[in-house]
């Protein structure tokens, strides 16, 4: 009983700790920018439960935030934290998926992951558990000669129908 009591006593203070700031360790600039999606409803505050910081060069990171949290998966905001001549700014990550058959611009990104090593995002949104339908990106850094960083859209895989069968998405899009 004790050793119940003990998992449930801590299991209240780490949720109590995420619901007193779920932006803790963000940078704040990032913070008050995602705050304006929470305020909105977009993003949930208490789907807040991971955040990452990763350093893409030039002085320029990429900070990544749980928006909204299902059964199996989530959906994240992603942002380019840039400093530049003294200023900082803050730009949020579009990518491109497609929907309906349209390639459209979103800035709400299925479960994704940064790889530094390939400078690549991709993005992966299963419609439904099974994994059997959903879409998917792969998405390029690309660094301009001024300094300023984004992400460019290479590759889409998109699956609608949801059969049980194929698990590989045919590919819907390329571009170099």
């Amino acid at each position: 009983m004790k050793a119940l009591f003990s998992l449930i006593l801590t299991f209240s203070f780490a949720h109590a700790a995420l619901a007193l700031d779920p932006l803790a360790g963000v940078p704040v600039q990032v913070a008050k920018r995602h705050q304006l999606f929470i305020d909105d409803k977009t993003c949930m505050n208490e789907a807040v439960f991971a955040s990452s910081v990763q350093d893409l060069g030039q002085k320029n990171k990429l900070v990544t935030i749980n928006c909204i949290m299902g059964a199996y998966q989530g959906t994240d905001k992603l942002y380019i934290l840039s400093e530049i001549g003294g200023t900082t700014t803050v730009t949020d990550v579009i990518i491109l998926e497609s929907i309906g058959g349209a390639v459209l611009g979103t800035s709400d990104i299925g479960s994704s992951e940064y790889d530094e090593k390939t400078k690549t995002l991709t993005s992966t949104a299963k419609g439904r558990g099974l994994g059997d339908c959903g879409r998917s990106s792969v998405s390029k850094l690309i660094e301009s000669e001024y300094g300023t960083i984004n992400f460019k859209t290479i590759e889409i895989r998109s699956k609608d129908k949801c059969d049980g069968g194929n698990k590989k998405w045919p590919v819907v899009f390329k571009q170099k």
